[in-house]
């Protein structure tokens, strides 16, 4: 066994062991819960309403996983597109996410939440279709396809979640929001191990990079059909303030310019770009050190990568665990901490010398990853209230685009521009983490 799969068993392990420890410690909450107040009857239909959404969602998670993996090699390799062509085709995917993120969340509000994931859906597979050509101005559309699916996926299914929780009554006694942001990391990092393995044995035992975008597009067809059957029960709310659980008059605008919805947004947008731009230039930063090292040998990418997100599902596990108390204060108290510990992390990443310092400087980061998703859903949850949630909510993709555009259209190769990614964003989280810090002590 080599180094990295010896890593990745002891990661997992690890989350075995806290997963059944969390698990014990729910059930005997729930039995707790039974002998007091709270009625089973309602206790049910909380549950329901949870495994319904995230059987969803995990749809949601191997449509988006089982593709990511091969998009590159699709277009650089069996379509034969050039790399400068490759770039212009993820840049205009980020723009058409920029754009949409101007109108997804009018969209939602005019058609609702429900229809918002659907389209999520309808427009992944839209854009796995595309692949079928070769023709450029259609593999264009279908990036511009997947990049407004993904606005919707990264907004859609929190705010359908949230109004849900609202229309039918539910409180944190039954219903704890941070936990079920938690599950949803949760889902996504087991899911995303499960879909590398299965993507890539469908690639060897079919030999063609496109089916996994196929495999994609007919389970979203699925996913579709399983919204129009487990949801039929949850309508949309209507555009009125009390059937949207409103509690703030304010307006997406008033929102926008309050200071704690802008820290909130201004810190989620540099880390989800410094997300993003790990996964562009992690498999170079290792490639870097092997051949400083002198090794041949191919690196060992799909182990690598299960060692990512079970690191982030170590740190989703650790942020939603079922015996902490959860509150906007200890929320922040936890940005403070995940900020400064990515940080700390893409800056350890910059000075490892061997693949595996390399490795758990990632795998820092990653669980800092899985436990910043939970804990920023839940914060803005607090501090978004009512009509406006869908817009802004939507509106909170716009940045996180914008940077990764931005450094995407000026990219280039080489050690020092990768390093100077790393150190820029490391400097910029940390700076987010001292003002979270400000924001808590000076908070009314």
């Amino acid at each position: 066994m080599d180094s990295f799969t010896a890593n990745v068993v002891g990661l997992c392990l690890i989350n075995a062991v806290a997963i059944a420890a969390n698990y014990r410690y729910k059930r005997s909450r729930r039995r707790a819960l039974k002998t007091k107040t709270v009625e089973p009857v309602r206790l049910e239909r909380a549950r329901q309403l949870r495994w319904r959404f995230l059987f969803v969602y995990s749809l949601a998670a191997c449509v988006e996983w089982i593709q990511g993996p091969h998009l590159y090699a699709l277009y650089r390799y069996k379509k034969g597109i050039s790399e400068e062509n490759v770039s212009h085709l993820y840049a205009t995917g980020f723009t058409a996410a920029a754009i949409a993120a101007l109108c997804a969340g009018r969209i939602m509000d005019r058609l609702g939440t429900t229809v918002g994931c659907q389209f999520y859906f309808l427009l992944t597979c839209g854009s796995c279709c595309t692949l079928m050509s070769n023709r450029m101005p259609i593999l264009v559309l279908g990036r511009a396809f997947g990049g407004t699916a993904t606005t919707f996926l990264w907004s859609a299914f929190e705010c359908w979640i949230i109004q849900q929780r609202q229309v039918q009554g539910f409180d944190e006694t039954v219903l704890p929001l941070k936990r079920v942001f938690g599950k949803m990391t949760l889902l996504s990092s087991a899911v995303a191990i499960c879909m590398g393995i299965a993507s890539d044995a469908l690639v060897r035992v079919r030999g063609s990079l496109l089916d996994p975008f196929l495999a994609a597009a007919v389970c979203s067809v699925v996913a579709v059909a399983s919204i129009t059957g487990l949801w039929r029960h949850y309508s949309d709310p209507d555009g009125t303030p009390a059937a949207r659980g409103t509690t703030s008059e304010l307006g997406p605008w008033e929102l926008i310019q309050d200071h704690n919805v802008v820290l909130l947004a201004s810190a989620s947008a540099v880390l989800e770009a410094a997300l993003y731009i790990f996964v562009f230039l992690w498999t170079a930063a290792f490639k870097s050190l092997q051949d400083k090292a002198g090794k041949v040998e191919p690196l060992p990418l799909g182990t690598i990568f299960a060692g990512f997100m079970s690191a982030m599902m170590m740190g989703s596990t650790l942020a939603s665990a079922p015996w902490r108390t959860f509150s906007k204060q200890a929320a922040k108290f936890d940005m403070v901490t995940i900020l400064l510990i990515a940080s700390l992390s893409l800056t350890c990443a910059v000075l490892a010398d061997s693949e595996q310092k390399l490795f758990w400087a990632f795998c820092v980061f990653e669980a800092c990853i899985g436990a910043f998703y939970p804990t920023v859903s839940y914060l803005k949850s607090q501090a978004i209230r009512g009509n406006s949630r869908n817009i802004v909510y939507g509106m909170f993709r716009l940045p996180v685009n914008l940077l990764v555009l931005t450094w995407h259209l000026n990219a280039v190769e080489g050690v020092v521009r990768r390093h100077s990614a790393f150190l820029v964003f490391a400097l910029f989280l940390l700076q987010f983490s001292l003002l979270f810090r400000l924001s808590v002590a000076f908070a009314p």
